[in-house]
């Protein structure tokens, strides 16, 4: 092997890809371990919404629309209201 400056057993690039590869598993699983508290945690929200609104379908029941026309819906009212929803979103 030639003792030159341009060796590539010489430059930092090597290293520090020689050091990704290494540590490349150890990050792969510290990932899949926090995308495996992450999922549960979503499953636990989902599961919770679907309980909660059993339960108000179950004991609280449907609520009576007393709306004899539904054009209100289709209106767009300009005033403040309206603003308010944008700034919600």
């Amino acid at each position: 092997m030639e003792d030159t400056e341009d060796s590539i057993f010489k430059t930092r690039g090597l290293y520090v890809i020689l050091f990704g590869i290494a540590l490349f598993p150890f990050i792969i699983k510290k990932e899949l371990q926090e995308l495996k508290i992450a999922s549960q945690i979503l499953f636990l929200g989902v599961l919770s919404f679907i309980v909660i609104l059993s339960y108000q379908i179950a004991f609280q029941g449907n609520f009576l629309n007393d709306d004899s026309s539904y054009d209100y819906y289709w209106t767009a009212d300009l005033d403040m209201t309206f603003i308010k929803g944008f700034s919600i979103i």
